[in-house]
């Protein structure tokens, strides 16, 4: 009896043992799936970008990193589908290098697709003045100029906003050209004293292709100069 009894208590210890080694498991697979749940997130965020990107037709740049991530991944996935443990993805420094791989990927595409959006703002779309400088090109005692500056303020505080920021939607990033392009065709009753060179200048400047250089004469240069304006244009080279 004695001896049945030592039998039966030792089967229960072990399978408490073994419930509590998989409840152990169970909870490291947790914390580790947490940890790579945060990074699959900014990848997924990053990669939503692109998609957006190409909709619009905006070039993306590829990290020089991503083609090993993706094989780290996809080597680390096969070991663990081949043995589903904890273990198998904290061997040595498997883990550590798969996280810190993927931290130095969204980094790297973070950095890389604020790039495109700057270099695609600046070359791709409106390249007119700030409202403030618009203005003091003005006079808003014509007919429409005031009218014509409210609704150009408005445009451009809503256009400006993202110059430096990646709309974070599809549908904000639509906003940003339709502002763009509502922008361009904003007309004014420019100063009396303005010479049509200047003119034909100010209006070529305002649209996504820019100005030649064939308009900037001597008289545009020396009006931009007397305005106080001749710092807020650059020129630059077509893609």
């Amino acid at each position: 009896m004695l001896l049945q009894d030592a039998k039966e208590v030792a089967e229960r210890l072990t399978r408490v043992h073994e419930m509590q080694s998989n409840v152990d498991e169970a909870i490291v697979l947790a914390d580790l799936h947490r940890e790579i749940d945060d990074r699959v997130k900014s990848v997924q965020k990053a990669v939503g970008r692109v998609t957006m990107f190409r909709e619009q037709g905006i070039g993306v740049s590829v990290p020089d990193e991503l083609t090993a991530t993706k094989e780290s991944v996809r080597r680390l996935a096969d070991r663990f589908n081949e043995a589903p443990k904890s273990v198998t993805l904290k061997q040595a420094t498997r883990w550590t290098k798969l996280t810190n791989g993927l931290d130095s990927l969204v980094t790297s595409l973070d950095t890389l697709q604020q790039q495109d959006w700057k270099r695609y703002f600046s070359d791709s779309l409106f390249a007119g003045l700030s409202a403030d400088r618009r203005r003091s090109t003005l006079n808003q005692n014509l007919p429409g100029n005031k009218a014509s500056m409210d609704r150009y303020s408005v445009l451009y505080a809503r256009f400006n906003k993202y110059r430096n920021t990646i709309p974070p939607t599809a549908e904000l990033m639509q906003e940003v050209h339709e502002c763009s392009e509502q922008l361009s065709k904003v007309t004014f009753v420019e100063v009396e004293d303005m010479p049509a060179s200047v003119r034909r200048f100010f209006d070529a400047s305002a649209t996504s292709g820019g100005a030649s250089l064939s308009l900037i004469t001597d008289e545009v240069k020396t009006w931009l100069q007397d305005h106080d304006l001749i710092g807020s244009y650059v020129v630059r080279a077509k893609a």
